[in-house]
């Protein structure tokens, strides 16, 4: 029987393996993860700014939310970041900084245009004194101008069997209204 002691120095998450046998028998492993101290990123939520679940048109303007801690916890670092369709970081729209001075900040002081058609990703991230982090990323439409309601293989197959009901019924009628005549 061996014991051993580790005292940890910093929080965080530990992997421990032990292994064991008894006389000439294979030897067994087991592995587990110790958390120590404070793990987990700040929790947060968000408010205001562009909705995460709508669709948009080119030359919209973009918001981002207001962050809000669930629990007042100091030395935590933000960044709020919209990636482009061409998965880009849209530079203009990147705020990162202490979570005192950034937390409601929406824009870098001028309008964030949605400059191109297609899923934009928005990611908020918060990162504790200890480095924890905690993310929350959402992805909206954006549709061109041309294109505020774009048709669908379903609205295109409707509308082409309206047209050929509308069609079938006046040769039937047209049919029906000729026989009448030649009577």
């Amino acid at each position: 029987e061996e014991h051993r002691t580790f005292e940890a120095t910093m929080d965080g998450t530990y992997t421990v393996t032990v292994t064991a046998t008894y006389k000439s028998a294979a030897e067994t492993t087991a592995t587990y993860n110790i958390n120590i101290g404070d793990v987990q990123g700040p929790e947060f939520k968000l408010t205001e700014g562009t909705a995460t679940s709508a669709t948009y048109t080119v030359g919209q303007v973009f918001k981002f939310a207001k962050l809000e801690l669930i629990e007042n916890e100091s030395g935590v670092e933000i960044t709020k970041k919209l990636i482009n369709p061409s998965n880009e970081t849209v530079s203009d729209a990147t705020i990162t900084g202490s979570y005192q001075n950034n937390k409601e900040r929406q824009d870098n002081g001028t309008d964030i245009k949605l400059d191109m058609a297609g899923t934009y990703k928005i990611v908020y991230t918060a990162t504790d004194a200890n480095g924890n982090e905690t993310k929350q990323e959402f992805e909206i439409t954006v549709l061109s101008n041309s294109a505020n309601t774009p048709t669908t293989w379903t609205t295109l197959s409707t509308v082409l069997i309206i047209v050929a009901i509308v069609l079938l019924a006046g040769v039937i009628v047209y049919v029906v209204r000729f026989r009448k005549v030649k009577k």
